[in-house]
């Protein structure tokens, strides 16, 4: 005789089953304790305000079902696809979630944060496959912090791969083109982020202009570069100088004449020209996600 999904779930039995398929029917309100259905197919069943507890179901596929409200309490639910889920209101407590994908579904950085996983490896491809969930959705917010997340993930992930420091990365990239594949990733991650964070923060773009005007302007100074019109010892009037060749590469009445001056003025024009790109697609992004 076929279970429906109701007897199925509710039943007090801890017998593990796989590949089962329920479809349809209304679970609502129910608590769920215990159960194991592996590599199973869940097609629009209603889990309205229904409670999960220690229960496991891996690699399973959810379409269409609608958790409402729904609290999900050290459920594992590694490697199952979600899909057009209804996740609104629902809590997620110390659940698993490796290698879990989410498409199309109403879930939010604040409701799954608890149950991100630890791992680097298996955090950065759930972020990412949450990020580009929020995205999707329209949901900015939520998109940015699942990209941090990743990020996040992704320079620990990379930084451990360049050093070797833990077995795991040892046995996978043993040779030292891996490691150095690793440090070139963990290299740039760190400088997008400190430089506009990761493309989410034009602020950043304004400070690390900043710093690379100040910079330069000590270059001026300590390499004595020779400037047409420049005053004798004047070391603030490196700073406008480096400032001016930043912003606009018209120097007014300072004018850079030995090879050092020209260089300098030179570079520091092309990375005026770089940040400013910087902060257009920074400020672009933040304002077109509101």
């Amino acid at each position: 005789m076929t279970q429906t999904a109701v007897e199925l779930l509710l039943a007090e039995d801890t017998v593990v089953k796989e590949r089962v398929s329920l479809k349809g029917e209304d679970c609502d309100g129910r608590k769920i304790k215990g159960k194991t259905l592996l590599r199973s197919h869940f097609n629009e069943i209603g889990f309205k305000e229904s409670e999960f507890e220690e229960c496991i179901f891996s690699h399973s596929y959810f379409e269409r079902c609608y958790f409402r409200k729904a609290i999900l309490n050290e459920v594992i639910l590694n490697g199952c696809i979600f899909r057009d889920c209804n996740f609104d209101g629902a809590q997620f407590i110390n659940c698993q979630l490796d290698y879990s994908e989410f498409h199309n579904c109403s879930v939010t950085f604040s409701q799954i944060q608890a149950s991100l996983p630890s791992r680097e490896n298996v955090l950065r491809e759930l972020a990412r496959n949450l990020r580009v969930n929020a995205q999707d959705r329209g949901q900015s917010e939520d998109y940015r912090k699942f990209l941090l997340e990743e990020m996040k993930a992704s320079k620990t992930y990379n930084r451990k791969k360049a050093l070797g420091s833990d077995e795991y990365y040892k046995k996978k990239y043993p040779s030292w083109t891996d490691r150095l594949t690793g440090l070139k990733e963990w290299i740039g991650l760190e400088a997008e982020d400190i430089i506009w964070g990761y493309g989410e923060v034009p602020t950043r773009v304004i400070c690390s202009s900043i710093v690379i005007v100040l910079f330069f302007a000590l270059l001026y100074w300590a390499l004595r570069a020779e400037i047409r019109n420049m005053p004798t010892s004047a070391t603030i009037e490196y700073f406008f100088f480096s400032a001016t060749a930043f912003v606009s590469g018209a120097y007014s009445d300072l004018t850079p004449v030995n090879l050092a001056a020209l260089l300098l003025s030179t570079t520091e024009r092309g990375l005026g020209l770089i940040m400013f790109g910087f902060f257009v697609t920074a400020l672009y992004r933040r304002i077109s996600k509101r």
